[in-house]
């Protein structure tokens, strides 16, 4: 996907896998997205898409690779743990009457 209106048109069309894509390459820009800092593409889209086609079984040929990209992400270049990649905003909580 090239910029952000592609992610858009994604969303809108409910979610249907691109046809005219590779699903490898969907998932690893999907989970590029996961480590963004702007909630809209990390929340919105990234774990919005991810979520749902791992419910409907369409990635599950990608499950590991998408799982061993992830815990890199989660590790520092130099060696370092870095807690911001891929730490999604909390949701907000509800406060008892």
């Amino acid at each position: 996907m090239d910029d952000l209106s592609d992610w858009t048109r994604l969303a809108d069309a409910d979610w249907v896998m691109p046809s005219d894509r590779n699903l490898v390459d969907v998932v690893a820009e999907l989970g590029q997205l996961l480590g963004s800092p702007d909630p809209r593409l990390r929340d919105d889209i990234g774990f919005t898409a991810l979520g749902r086609w791992a419910r409907e079984g369409l990635l599950d040929d990608v499950l590991v690779r998408l799982g061993d990209d992830a815990a890199q992400r989660l590790t520092h270049p130099q060696g370092r743990h870095d807690s911001r990649v891929r730490t999604p905003s909390a949701p907000p909580s509800r406060r008892a009457p």
